[in-house]
C-alpha cells in the first residue's frame, strides 16, 4: 500500500498498524490525519511481485518434470521390467533359492559376540622374566 503524502510503500498490515498506533501520523514523512481510505495499492509493486511467482512457480515446474532420455524403456509397452528371479537381486542367495537373511536374534548375537573382549593369554610365573 501506498500513502497519499509522501507516496511510501508498505505491507497492508503494516502501514495499517503503523496508522493506528501513531494516532493517523505519517510514519515516512510525518504527515498527520492520514484516513486509511486514503491508502492505495502500489499497482507496480504488485505487478513485480507476480512476475516473480510465476516465474518461481515456472521453476518449479521445470524442476519437477523428468527427461526422458530417448534409451530409456517406455512402460507402456507392455512389458514387466522385473526380474522374475532373485537373480537380479543384491540379496545372496543359499542353496535351496530363499535368501541369506539373519532374524534379528541373530544379528543381535553376532553384534554381542563383536563387543566382547577379547581372550586375554594368561602367562605362567617365570616367563618372559630374563
Amino acid at each position: 500500500m501506498k500513502t497519499p503524502c509522501c507516496g511510501k510503500t508498505y505491507c497492508h498490515d503494516c502501514i495499517e498498524n503503523a496508522l493506528l498506533d501513531s494516532d493517523l501520523t505519517c510514519p515516512g514523512c510525518g504527515t498527520e490525519n492520514i484516513s486509511l481510505e486514503a491508502l492505495k495499492p502500489d499497482e507496480e509493486l504488485k505487478t513485480k511481485i507476480n512476475a516473480y511467482q510465476e516465474e518461481k512457480n515456472n521453476d518449479k515446474q521445470r524442476s519437477r518434470s523428468p527427461t526422458v532420455a530417448a534409451s530409456t524403456p517406455q512402460a507402456d509397452a507392455g512389458e514387466d521390467i522385473r526380474p522374475a528371479t532373485r537373480e537380479g537381486s543384491k540379496s545372496p542367495a543359499s542353496v535351496n533359492g530363499q535368501s541369506k537373511k539373519r532374524t534379528a536374534d541373530e544379528a543381535n548375537e553376532k553384534s554381542l559376540e563383536n563387543l566382547s573382549a577379547p581372550a586375554m593369554k594368561r602367562q605362567k610365573s617365570g616367563e618372559g622374566l630374563a
